[in-house]
């Protein structure tokens, strides 16, 4: 019985060292496959002269892959001069959004990358310029490009620091097959950009006077920003209008009844670049303000901003925001002064207020 079980437990040691072995063996091959792909389609491609595996093209009903030369220059969408993009830093990545195909600077402003045919003919391009830009992207001029897919603009966070930063869809699937002699295509895939504004203030046409005090009456409030010169942009994350920066406690609180009894509503903020009506206003109580629900969801991140420019021709008075009031006051001499708050965000995303103080009296 005893040479029968030690019989038995070879036979047991055998098969436990045939199966490792084979795990082992199976394990090597598979490193050995990868590191074969990586050394024929990343490592030799970049090698200067390397041959490249090219097929496809739009003729043959595949996009193309092959080697593709990128250039990309920074212009002002004012009057498409050449300016500098401030220290620019652009990641290209396969359609994968995992692998990194190229980078290069606005210094230095062109890379050749490999595309691989699991791309399908699209690529990534990141726009990483950091806090060191005076511009704000024009994303719309951008997207126009024969190169860029239109609508492929998002944001994304690619090196997970934090920052969420603007990326673009590369398309060539209209790529036709390299011709005799060609060894990559070129392309230009620009940046288009406004100077960016800042030291604004916001100005109030005129005062409301002359308040009814015997049944609702419509009243419009109107402003602009002042100082933005042509070319110029800036971009805003929240609108509200406010009674707390009133330091008199009585009379912050009066005006809160004022807006609690429904004798001063406001119905409307009309803006040259949005309408807010309805549930986009919010009344509340315990912050004594309106908020004015502009659309953006992340009032940190610069990518989802509201951008506002002047362009060539605009008037001085481009931007506006008029705001739209129904009051009853109870008495005559009845003064309130309410303050628009709009912030702002900046290209390093840091945020700031433009405020103007209104005033409506009866």
């Amino acid at each position: 019985m005893a040479s029968r079980d030690i019989g038995r437990g070879r036979v047991s040691g055998t098969r436990n060292l045939f199966t490792i072995l084979t795990i082992v063996g199976l394990s090597t091959i598979l490193i050995l496959s990868l590191a074969t792909a990586w050394y024929f389609w990343v490592f030799l491609p970049q090698q200067a002269g390397a041959e490249v595996p090219t097929g496809g093209g739009v003729e043959t009903g595949n996009p193309y892959y092959g080697r593709l030369k990128i250039y990309s220059e920074f212009y002002w969408s004012y009057d498409k001069s050449t300016i500098y993009g401030g220290a620019i830093t652009y990641k290209v990545y396969h359609k994968d959004k995992v692998n990194l195909a190229a980078s290069f600077t606005d210094a230095s402003p062109n890379a050749t990358v490999t595309v691989w045919d699991s791309d399908d003919g699209l690529l990534y391009l990141v726009a990483d310029y950091g806090t060191g830009t005076t511009n704000v992207l024009d994303i719309d001029a951008i997207q126009q490009q024969a190169f860029v897919k239109p609508g492929s603009y998002q944001g994304w966070d690619y090196d997970l620091d934090g920052t969420v930063e603007p990326c673009f869809q590369i398309d060539i699937t209209s790529l036709p097959a390299l011709s005799a002699g060609l060894t990559a295509h070129e392309i230009d895939v620009n940046m288009f950009a406004w100077k960016y504004a800042s030291g604004l203030t916001i100005t109030n046409i005129a005062n409301i006077t002359s308040v009814s005090t015997t049944a609702l009456t419509d009243y419009y409030s109107e402003n602009y920003f002042s100082g933005i010169s042509e070319g110029y942009a800036f971009k805003i994350v929240k609108m509200e209008i406010t009674f707390a920066d009133i330091s008199d406690a009585t009379q912050k609180a009066a005006n809160d009844t004022y807006a609690e009894n429904g004798n001063i509503k406001l119905r409307e903020v009309t803006c040259s670049w949005g309408t807010y009506s309805g549930s986009q206003i919010t009344w509340e109580l315990s912050n004594h303000r309106w908020v004015i629900n502009v659309g953006v969801p992340d009032i940190n991140n610069e990518q989802g901003a509201i951008l506002l420019q002047r362009r060539r021709g605009d008037p001085a008075t481009t931007l506006t925001v008029k705001i739209h009031w129904q009051c009853k006051f109870a008495a005559a001499s009845k003064t309130l002064n309410p303050t628009l708050k709009i912030t702002y965000i900046d290209p390093a995303s840091t945020t700031g207020t433009y405020t103007q103080v209104l005033s409506l009296a009866s």
